[in-house]
């Protein structure tokens, strides 16, 4: 089984500059691909452990996301989002279906994110 199969959640390539930020430091970083439940990161420093990931869509138009490190290799690091507001996750939904080009995927990764309530 492919690391691909394993995922919960579909990846886009989504290549965008975007800001990390940490207890008052900053660093730019280039978004490599994108999920409902995370990202990889390219930046030339060293990520720290958790922090705010700021993606600028538009002017005035950004998706916050709050992650934690998961993985680190090679200048590329991955996150896991531990949390994103609900305006922000609808965002973040829309660009991601947008790019996948497939709904129904979509719609399946949103109910793992969300499972019903059992």
């Amino acid at each position: 089984m492919s690391s691909e199969d394993k995922r919960r959640y579909h990846r886009i390539l989504f290549q965008a500059p975007a800001r990390f930020h940490d207890e008052g430091r900053d660093f730019p970083c280039t978004i490599v691909d994108l999920s409902l439940q995370g990202c990889l990161l390219q930046a030339d420093a060293a990520l720290p452990q958790r922090g705010r990931l700021e993606i600028q869509l538009a002017p005035g138009h950004r998706i916050t996301l709050h992650l934690r490190r998961v993985h680190h290799q090679g200048g590329r690091t991955g996150f896991a989002c531990d949390h994103i507001s609900l305006e922000d996750l609808s965002a973040l939904r829309r660009l991601v279906e947008l790019n996948l080009g497939d709904s129904a995927l979509l719609e399946r990764d949103f109910k793992a994110l969300c499972p019903a309530p059992g």
